[in-house]
């Protein structure tokens, strides 16, 4: 599975690679750092994500998603 992350229409990270050298990333943890300033403290937040899979049913699965707070490296994820 190849992903896109956006926070707000900013791309804050990605896995895999698209064909012809199409690359899987379906088994990995993501965890992106979040930029403060593309976080809205006073209004929605929206995070979107660009799937492709070449395998099976393919998307997000399982799992939680969300923003969080990672407070050993003290930054958002």
């Amino acid at each position: 599975m190849l992903m896109f992350v956006y926070l707000n229409g900013k791309e804050i990270g990605e896995s895999g690679k698209f064909p012809p050298d199409f690359k899987t990333a379906y088994d990995r943890d993501r965890k992106y750092i979040v930029p403060a300033d593309l976080l809205k403290a006073d209004g929605e937040n929206v995070i979107s994500v660009k799937v492709y899979d070449a395998y099976l049913s393919g998307g997000i699965t399982d799992g939680p998603t969300g923003i969080y707070i990672d407070e050993d490296m003290n930054c958002s994820i």
